[in-house]
């Protein structure tokens, strides 16, 4: 049987009955609340929108920072609400179409925990870049993005699940390449608190 309607709480009414492949299955009218329908993402001749939205949205946020320069308070909510509807409607949603009662139930410990995050990080650092817009919409920008839409980008890599079998030959040369970058970062960092003398400070603590 085949779902003919989608209701809300997972629950499909209007079961057709068929009679098929030695198979002949009875209608059924009442709505049954166990039942789930399937979409395919991949269907042949779908338009993926997904990298237009994103592309879209990159560049507007390019222009608000750069152009606009909103106060450090706002720039950070606008992130966080970027951020957060651009992760549950375009880049892994959870449901297809999306259940707007979950996308904005969610939004309040979004709101909390992004409060969190602006008193004890992005306050600083916000507010010591506030005059060089250009910076903080290029180097910002880059970091956010590549964490947004990081479920999309992560999963072109050819590693999935370490330690649960052998990797293969590009598994092997893809992990090379991030050790490589992550010890650079690490590197250089280490280099510049060195040069202001803040490396023994932060190796204490």
């Amino acid at each position: 049987m085949r779902p003919t309607s989608t209701q809300l709480d997972f629950a499909q009414s209007g079961f057709i009955g068929l009679d098929g492949n030695g198979v002949k299955s009875v209608s059924f009218e009442p709505a049954f609340p166990g039942a789930f329908e399937l979409f395919s993402n991949g269907t042949s001749g779908c338009l993926d929108i997904h990298p237009i939205i994103t592309g879209v949205d990159a560049a507007c946020l390019l222009l608000v920072t750069l152009f606009l320069a909103p106060a450090p308070a706002v720039l950070f909510s606008i992130i966080l609400i970027l951020g957060y509807l651009q992760i549950v409607l375009v880049s892994n949603p959870p449901n297809q179409p999306p259940y707007w009662e979950r996308v904005l139930g969610g939004l309040p410990a979004v709101l909390m925990a992004g409060y969190f995050f602006w008193r004890v990080s992005f306050k600083r650092s916000l507010e010591a870049f506030r005059h060089l817009p250009v910076e903080v919409a290029i180097w910002q920008g880059i970091g956010f993005w590549i964490g947004i839409e990081s479920s999309t980008i992560f999963n072109k890599l050819p590693i999935q699940r370490l330690g649960y079998g052998a990797l293969s030959a590009t598994g092997v040369v893809t992990i090379t390449v991030i050790v490589i970058i992550v010890a650079v970062v690490v590197l250089v960092q280490a280099w510049q608190a060195r040069k202001f003398g803040l490396l023994q400070y932060y190796i204490v603590r």
